[in-house]
C-alpha cells in the first residue's frame, strides 16, 4: 500500500509505503525534478502484525504529515511527523482483539474541522470509527456497522447524497454486496442501504468517481471471483442512489497478494 505526501518540508512530494509481507514502513524522498526519488529507503517502523493500509493526514492539527496504518492484529496506529521526514513512534487505539483492520479512510465526520479514521474490521465483521480531537489523542472506536458474515474488505469515504455529510461505502467480500452508509454530519448512521453485486461475486476494492459526467458520484467495485470491474451509477439521493449497476462490465485480471 502506498500513499504520497511531501513529508520532510521541501515542497517535494514523497512516498510512503506499507510492505505485508514484511511488516514494515519505509520512505523515499521526492526531488521534484523529472520526477525522480532517492534511491534508497527509510524504514521509519516494524511490526509484530502484517500492515495492509496507510492513510496521510494532519491529526496534531499542527500543518505537519502524520500517518495512520491499520494492522492485521487489533487496532490503528497513528504516526505523528515532525516534518523532516522522520516521525514519533506510533500510538495505537484498539479495533477490538483479532478484529483484522485492513482497510482505513481519513475524513471529518463530526464536522469539527478535526481528522477522524473510519475502519473495516474483517474479522469481526464490523466498521468502526476513531474521532480525532486534533490534538494527536483520537477517542476510541465506536462501531457504525455490525453485520455477520459481511467481510468488509475495502473503505472509502464521499458526499453520496448531497447533503453534505460524509457517507461511508464498504465493499463486502463474502456476502456479495457493497453498503452504503449514510451519515447525519454528527458521527452517526442515517440509513445503511446494501446493494447486491452479483451472485458468488467477491467485492473487493472500491473507486468513486463521476463516470458519466451527470456529477453524481457513481462507484467502481471490483470482483476478485469473476475479475471483473462493475460500476455503479449513482442518482445522487439515498432512494435511487444505484441503477442498473451491470451497465458496465470490463473483464480485467485481479492480482491478489499478501
Amino acid at each position: 500500500m502506498v500513499a504520497v505526501s511531501d513529508i520532510n518540508n521541501d515542497n517535494n512530494l514523497d512516498v510512503i509505503f506499507v510492505c505485508p509481507s514484511k511488516s514494515i514502513i519505509s520512505t523515499v524522498d521526492g526531488y521534484g525534478n523529472n520526477s525522480t526519488f532517492e534511491n534508497q529507503m527509510k524504514k521509519i517502523s516494524s511490526s509484530d502484525f502484517r500492515l495492509v493500509s496507510i492513510a496521510i493526514g494532519d491529526f496534531s492539527d499542527d500543518n505537519k504529515v502524520d500517518f495512520a496504518v491499520g494492522n492485521c492484529g487489533s487496532g490503528v496506529s497513528i504516526f505523528f511527523g515532525y516534518n523532516n521526514g522522520t516521525f514519533a513512534y506510533q500510538t495505537t487505539y484498539s479495533t477490538r482483539a483479532n478484529s483484522h483492520p485492513n482497510s482505513i479512510a481519513v475524513d471529518d465526520f463530526n464536522n469539527d474541522n478535526q481528522l477522524d479514521i473510519v475502519v473495516t474490521n474483517e474479522d469481526v465483521n464490523s466498521i468502526g470509527l476513531l474521532l480525532g480531537y486534533g490534538n494527536e489523542n483520537f477517542a476510541n472506536q465506536t462501531i457504525l456497522l455490525n453485520q455477520s458474515d459481511f467481510q468488509p474488505f475495502s473503505i472509502t469515504i464521499a458526499d453520496i447524497d448531497h447533503d453534505h455529510c460524509l457517507d461511508i461505502i464498504v465493499a463486502n467480500h463474502k456476502n456479495e454486496s457493497i453498503s452504503v452508509i449514510f451519515g447525519d454530519g454528527n458521527d452517526k448512521v442515517k440509513s445503511i442501504i446494501q446493494y447486491s453485486i452479483g451472485y458468488s461475486s467477491r467485492p473487493y476494492s472500491i473507486v468513486l468517481y463521476d463516470f458519466n459526467n451527470d456529477t453524481h458520484i457513481d462507484i467502481a467495485v471490483t470482483d476478485d471471483a469473476t475479475n471483473t470491474i462493475n460500476i455503479l451509477f449513482g442518482y445522487g439521493n439515498i432512494q435511487d442512489i444505484i441503477l442498473n449497476h451491470y451497465l458496465l462490465s470490463l473483464e480485467i485480471s485481479i492480482m491478489t497478494y499478501y
